[in-house]
């Protein structure tokens, strides 16, 4: 549903992928499939920065963030830091919350 999501979105159907990034968070939060639950709010956060919406990025990463520090989702966990850094004020200190989110992404391994 999350990837879907992104997909309406970027064929330009924004409403639609509004509806199933958040049809995805509300049965993510029902799952007990942890790694899923951080997936489908890391998704809808990113969404959000697509739409400029801070406040329900903020929201949704910083559920991700809790629970992949609990789970240890290392590569989850760097891209919702990512996300808060560029959801705040881009001041020194945001800058450098995106900076070390990202090296801890590439540190997983990605590219």
């Amino acid at each position: 549903m999350s990837w879907l999501g992104h997909t309406l979105w970027l064929l330009g159907y924004a409403d639609q992928a509004l509806g199933w990034c958040q049809e995805a968070v509300l049965q993510a939060r029902a799952w007990s499939h942890l790694f899923s639950r951080a997936l489908a709010f890391n998704y809808a956060a990113m969404l959000h920065q697509f739409r400029g919406a801070r406040p329900l990025l903020v929201e949704h990463a910083e559920h991700a963030r809790a629970l992949c520090d609990e789970q240890g989702f290392v590569y989850y966990r760097a891209w919702a830091d990512f996300m808060l850094g560029w959801a705040t004020d881009r001041d020194e200190t945001d800058l450098l919350q995106m900076e070390e989110g990202l090296e801890a992404l590439l540190g997983t391994g990605a590219g």
